[in-house]
């Protein structure tokens, strides 16, 4: 049975490798351009979630190096690729090019209101112009032949080893597997008009050709994705993709800016369908899914979906002597090392689909939304209070609609949506720009205690769009050149009982940034951000009168030095003041970066040692780290200790790069790091990455 797996691979690489143009070369120029224009924007749109950031959209402009938009033939669904354009931005493109007809060059961009220099200088490496629609008249062969082959393998693990891996006398090991985390891809793409190809990735702890995975990976995904194969059909997508529907009340599974100095990102763009080309195991679908272009004004996107999913399963004692199996929750996590991880994998099937519906006018468009799932076993949310009103059944279905009209000098939008139980969800914005130099967003949300939803993902406080109601109102100012002022206030409630406290609470948030760059040389920005909510006391027996209050206050000051296009330092200094319900907690951190990116060269890199220190978890600071290629991430710094890493990046040949990590994790005030399985014996925890990747 092993060589099932490795047939699919196999074969998708020499599907590959066998297509013509072999001797395509990459742009080094271009590349350095890209590499330090995502590393900009992802630290600047940031959440305090932890973990790494979903690859798929940074993929998507990896794409349009290769073959760059032209954007005098873009519309507004190409331009939502660019997910950092705000949809004042996108409106205000498209009237001007109504206005004044096609760009004779890309620079005349800065003279669209709204595209301010570090939006352009954003844009620049994957955007051209031209007069004639070459692009949209390419012959079918032509997309297939000149597009890029990627091969790209990673190996990674901990020096220091885990409880997990460790074996006591007569016990085997926790964990099945090695220590080694691996994963690759195989792709071909041709800019975003083609791309197909696998990825697979085991983690560490879990088996490779052996126990619970006798075939191969633990993860194997693979996809084929198209726009305009044919006649009237836009975009196809077979095995796995991602959807996003209206403002995610039904459905997102793409990537979310959140709550961020960015106020204008409030508004969910981007692409509807799209593929799966990353290695996050849970949110994507396994099937179908082709959107149809039924005339100039109506367009038609229909998927079916078919796979199994982890959860945890238990046996419920029934009077009639039957012991029906029930989910009573989803595992998201794709770790299958323990026993009990493997117990829960693939322990239910999810099948369904949906469909959405668009109309789209000169100034308003509408989109009707409706999507149906079965689960097998039935799922059965958890005997918690605060799960009394969530999901519980065999099939899950629900319905909205979704609008964005260009009116009162701005764009309204929002959703409406209601699940097959009766709960309703809502959620409507407002954004307008009364100057040129002001940007001001309003957003209400209403979301039920009852309404019914797994796959949802709108602007929320909660991971869920459940038992919340909110305002929130953001403004961006650009007083002087090189000047920004940005901030929000976000107000909001939980009418129904929630984790972490048992009655209903409110809770409140706000942020200020003031920000200063000065062209080509250095940049400096100031912010604040507080945050507070009612929960349990800890230790205490929870009840409704036991409530105490929690907070979080962050102050941060950045910088950044350009030393002759080649080298820059950058500083960040944050200090913390929390308190959870156990009594105030402090915090700082200290991180000096170098980033060594010289354009052309062969050999690149960057480097951080960070001191930091807080009394507890509370007290915790999240902070952006550069990792391997397109794989950053938020970590968080808390204890007393220190962090250094670098990470080199080395170019031998035009197609191939070679990548490594070496990073030291050391704390002060402790004997061990981790807890259960991933404990390690001591303070310190050393890692490394390897990465090879080859473009062709």
């Amino acid at each position: 049975m092993y060589f099932h797996a490795m047939r699919l691979v196999v074969l998708l690489l020499l599907l590959v490798l066998v297509l013509p143009d072999l001797a395509a070369q990459t742009n080094p120029e271009a590349e350095a351009a890209q590499e330090s224009i995502l590393e900009g924007l992802f630290d600047d749109y940031s959440q305090d979630d932890g973990g790494e950031i979903a690859p798929e959209w940074l993929l998507f402009l990896e794409d349009l190096l290769d073959r760059p938009l032209d954007i005098n033939q873009a519309g507004r669904t190409d331009l939502s690729v660019f997910f950092f354009l705000t949809a004042t931005q996108i409106d205000a493109f498209l009237a001007y090019q109504e206005a004044y007809g096609p760009l004779d060059n890309v620079l005349e961009l800065q003279v669209i209101p709204g595209f301010d220099r570090l939006t352009v200088k954003r844009m620049l490496p994957f955007i051209k112009t031209s007069t004639a629609d070459t692009d949209a008249r390419l012959k079918r062969n032509h997309l297939w032949q000149t597009g890029k082959r990627e091969i790209t393998f990673r190996a990674e693990r901990f020096l220091e080893p885990k409880k997990g891996f460790s074996s006591r006398e007569d016990t085997p090991p926790a964990y099945e597997g090695d220590p080694y985390r691996l994963l690759g891809r195989i792709r071909y793409f041709s800019g975003n008009r083609v791309s197909y190809g696998v990825t697979f990735e085991k983690d560490a702890g879990e088996a490779l050709f052996s126990g619970s995975n006798p075939h191969g990976f633990d993860f194997l995904s693979g996809h084929l994705f198209l726009r305009n194969p044919f006649a009237r059909c836009e975009q196809l997508a077979i095995g796995d993709y991602g959807i996003r529907l209206g403002q995610g009340l039904l459905i997102s599974t793409g990537f979310n800016s959140g709550k961020s100095a960015s106020v204008a990102l409030i508004k969910q763009t981007g692409r509807t369908l799209f593929p799966q080309n990353g290695w996050q195991e849970s949110r994507f679908f396994r099937g179908m899914a082709a959107e149809w272009k039924l005339s100039e004004r109506i367009r038609f996107m229909g998927f079916a979906s078919i796979r199994q999913r982890d959860g945890n399963a238990v046996l419920i004692d029934s009077t009639d002597g039957e012991i029906p199996l029930l989910v009573t929750s989803l595992q998201q996590s794709g770790l299958h090392r323990t026993e009990a991880e493997i117990a829960d994998e693939g322990v239910f099937r999810e099948s369904g689909g949906g469909g959405r519906l668009t109309w789209q006018g000169r100034r308003l468009t509408l989109g009707w939304n409706g999507i149906y799932f079965q689960y097998d076993p039935p799922y059965q949310s958890r005997l918690a209070p605060y799960y009394q009103f969530r999901f519980n059944g065999q099939t899950l279905h629900a319905v909205s609609l979704d609008y964005e009209a260009n009116l009162f000098g701005g764009q309204l939008f929002g959703e409406v949506a209601r699940s097959g139980n009766g709960g309703m969800a809502a959620t409507s914005g407002w954004m307008f720009s009364p100057d040129k130099r002001l940007q001001i967003s309003l957003l209400g949300r209403y979301f039920s205690k009852d309404y019914w939803t797994l796959w949802a993902a709108p602007f929320a406080e909660s991971t869920l769009p459940i038992n919340e109601r909110g305002i929130y109102a953001g403004i961006e100012f650009k007083p002087l050149y090189g000047w920004r002022i940005s901030g929000f206030v976000d107000l909001w409630s939980h009418p129904w009982l929630t984790f972490q406290s048992d009655s209903p609470v409110k809770g409140r948030e706000h942020l200020l940034r003031v920000s200063y760059e000065k062209r080509r040389s250095w940049s400096v920005y100031v912010q604040f951000r507080h945050k507070e909510r009612d929960i349990n006391r800890p230790g205490d027996t929870p009840s409704v009168s036991d409530q105490v209050g929690s907070f979080r206050q962050q102050l941060r000051m950045q910088w950044q030095f350009d030393v002759h296009r080649v080298m820059s330092f950058r500083t960040r200094m944050e200090w913390t003041l929390a308190n959870a319900g156990n009594g105030r907690e402090n915090g700082y951190l200290i991180a000096q970066d170098l980033l060594y990116k010289p354009v052309g060269s062969r050999l690149s890199g960057t480097m951080r040692l960070a001191l930091f220190r807080s009394d507890g978890y509370a007290s915790r600071m999240y902070m952006f780290e550069n990792d391997l290629l397109y794989a950053f991430s938020l970590r968080p710094y808390y204890n007393h200790g220190q962090r250094f890493y670098i990470n080199l990046r080395y170019k031998p040949l035009n197609p191939l790069t070679v990548e490594a990590r070496y990073e030291v994790y050391r704390l002060f005030d402790q004997d061990v790091i981790g807890s259960g399985n991933e404990q390690i014996d001591g303070p310190v925890r050393t890692g490394i990455k390897c990465q090879v990747r080859y473009l062709f």
